[in-house]
């Protein structure tokens, strides 16, 4: 296993947020989570996240416009993003600067996977 990292999830399926905490935090990560793209990004600043894991369809705004604010602000691009989708939009991911796209639903160890090479 990686170092332990702050990781960041948007996402609006609540159920999916929970499973992905704990499990990430008995992997020994620190996580916190929000259930908008709005609320995402004020969450950033504060807790400074290593990476986000950040859905695409949700209230407010959606991961597609999440991804592309952090990547033009010089005080988030250097955070990795990973898109979490059911789509294969490659061609939006690769436009907004996401680092990673996981497809859901997805396998957790994957999650696990893209967090330590992060």
């Amino acid at each position: 296993m990686g170092d332990s990292k702050k990781v960041l999830i948007i996402d609006d399926e609540g159920d999916l947020l929970e499973m992905v905490t704990m499990r990430l935090n008995k992997a020994g990560h620190e996580v916190e989570t929000a259930l908008d793209g709005k609320q995402g990004l004020e969450k950033v600043s504060s807790f400074k996240p290593n990476v986000i894991l950040l859905d695409v369809n949700m209230p407010e705004l959606n991961g597609w416009q999440v991804c592309q604010a952090l990547k033009e602000n010089p005080e988030t691009a250097n955070i990795s993003v990973v898109i979490l989708t059911a789509t294969r939009d490659l061609k939006q991911a690769k436009e907004v600067k996401a680092d990673r796209v996981v497809l859901k639903p997805f396998n957790f160890d994957e999650i696990l996977g893209v967090i330590d090479q992060s």
